[in-house]
C-alpha cells in the first residue's frame, strides 16, 4: 500500500496522538466515572435508609389492638326479626293439587294456597296488588294460611306479597288462561 492509498483510506481518522495524551484522557475518564460511582453509592445508601425509616414507621404506628370503647357500635342487641319463606300450591277445579310454577298460566277456578315457614313467631300479611287478603299471627315452623285465592276468568297478572318478620316475599302470577 502506498502513502497515497493509505492517506485516502485512513485520512479521516486524523493525526495519531502522543501516548501521554491518551494516558491522561484515560485517567481523567476513569476518575470521572469513579466520582459518579461514589455519588450513586451515596444515593442508594440514602434511599435505603429512607426506605428502612418508612418501614419502621409502618410497623410502629399500626392500628391499636383494641378500639376505644366510646367509639364502638353495639351490635346484635336489638330484637331479632324472624325469617319467613313462602310456598305456593295450586288446587285445580278438578280436585288435583300441584306446586305453583311461575312460567305456567292457570285456569279460572284454580285456587292458590299459601304455606309459610317462619323461624320464630311472627305477624304476617298476605296481599294481592296492595290489597290485604289475610293478616294474622303464625307460630314458628310451617303453617298453611287459612285463606286461598280462587282465580277468575279474564283476571290479569298479579303480584302476591307475604310481609312479616324480616321478609317481604313476592310471588308473580301470570294472567288467567282463557
Amino acid at each position: 500500500m502506498t502513502d497515497q492509498e493509505f492517506d485516502a483510506r485512513f485520512g479521516d481518522l486524523g493525526p495519531i496522538e502522543p501516548p501521554e495524551l491518551v494516558v491522561r484522557r484515560t485517567v481523567a475518564a476513569y476518575q470521572t466515572e469513579r466520582r459518579r460511582g461514589a455519588v450513586r453509592v451515596r444515593i442508594f445508601a440514602v434511599g435505603g435508609m429512607a426506605l428502612m425509616a418508612a418501614l419502621s414507621l409502618m410497623v410502629v404506628s399500626g392500628p391499636p389492638d383494641r378500639g376505644d370503647p366510646s367509639t364502638l357500635v353495639e351490635r346484635g342487641s336489638g330484637a331479632v326479626l324472624p325469617g319467613v319463606d313462602v310456598k305456593v300450591a295450586v288446587r285445580h277445579a278438578a280436585g288435583t293439587t300441584e306446586r305453583f310454577a311461575t312460567n305456567q298460566r292457570y285456569a279460572a277456578g284454580d285456587t292458590l294456597m299459601f304455606r309459610v315457614a317462619a323461624t320464630a313467631p311472627a305477624d304476617l300479611k298476605l296481599l294481592r296488588e296492595g290489597v290485604v287478603l289475610w293478616a294474622g299471627h303464625v307460630n314458628a315452623g310451617e303453617v298453611d294460611l287459612p285463606v286461598g285465592y280462587t282465580l277468575e276468568a279474564g283476571e290479569s297478572a298479579a303480584r302476591f306479597v307475604v310481609e312479616g318478620g324480616a321478609e317481604s316475599i313476592t310471588v308473580y302470577v301470570p294472567a288467567v288462561a282463557p
